[in-house]
């Protein structure tokens, strides 16, 4: 009895080692790669490209109806930026979303009843991009030493060939040679861009309010020097 015993302790502790193993690296597989954005990058004065990491970049649309929220995520951002952290105001660029990549989610699971219903709300065949053009950044608070900020970004998103002015609060840490961005802006009405809310897989009321998560990754354009 001890010897089985002590043969199904062994057993436990090995289980319990590999996944102490498994789990971070399942938690680091987005980001292994390496991008090439240093402090000394950040600390420039000359203007400098950046490009978004599709890979490993995503912004998720939060819709909400009367008993449960849904989204809306596409994981195949593009875009770029051009500017200097030494004098953020500087900063330009463009992010931009293929509306047919966007697959909705709801109760837990992708719904392709969800995805095609976004898809058609947006009219993706006459209006394909939903687009967000940066026009002014302004620090709040910036350490370049460290990698880390946090700003209000103000710009124009087009959806649906209607364009609008918003301000999102964005913030930055210097994560894995990446630039990495979080932010989130509230309550965009979708009867501002000519959108009319449908019911949650034909069945729930869903509120005109969206939230939107932008979860962005820059790194160096590959014509800078220092990239590869």
């Amino acid at each position: 009895m001890t010897a089985t015993r002590t043969k199904l302790i062994g057993i436990i502790l090995a289980l319990a080692a590999l996944m102490a193993l498994m789990g971070p690296a399942v938690n680091a597989k987005k980001l292994k790669a390496h991008g090439h954005v240093t402090p000394d990058t950040l600390s420039k004065t000359e203007l400098t490209d950046y490009v978004i990491v599709t890979d490993i970049s995503k912004v998720t649309f939060i819709g909400h109806s009367f008993l449960h929220h849904f989204k809306g995520r596409s994981r195949k951002v593009e875009g770029n930026s051009e500017g200097s952290f030494e004098n953020p105001e500087s900063f330009h660029g463009v992010v931009l979303i293929p509306v047919t990549t966007i697959n909705g989610y709801a109760f837990g699971g992708k719904k392709k009843k969800l995805t095609h219903n976004i898809h058609a709300n947006l009219e993706a065949d006459k209006y394909p991009n939903i687009t967000f053009k940066l026009d002014k950044v302004t620090p709040i608070k910036l350490d370049l030493e460290s990698g880390k900020g946090r700003f209000q970004i103000e710009g124009e998103l087009s959806v649906h060939d209607v364009t609008k002015t918003i301000y999102i609060p964005l913030d930055m840490e210097l994560k894995n040679g990446f630039l990495h961005f979080k932010g989130k802006f509230e309550k965009l009405d979708m009867r501002d861009y000519g959108l009319q809310p449908d019911t949650l897989l034909a069945v729930f009321k869903v509120n005109p309010f969206l939230d939107i998560k932008l979860n962005i990754y820059e790194d160096l354009k590959p014509e800078t020097d220092g990239a590869i």
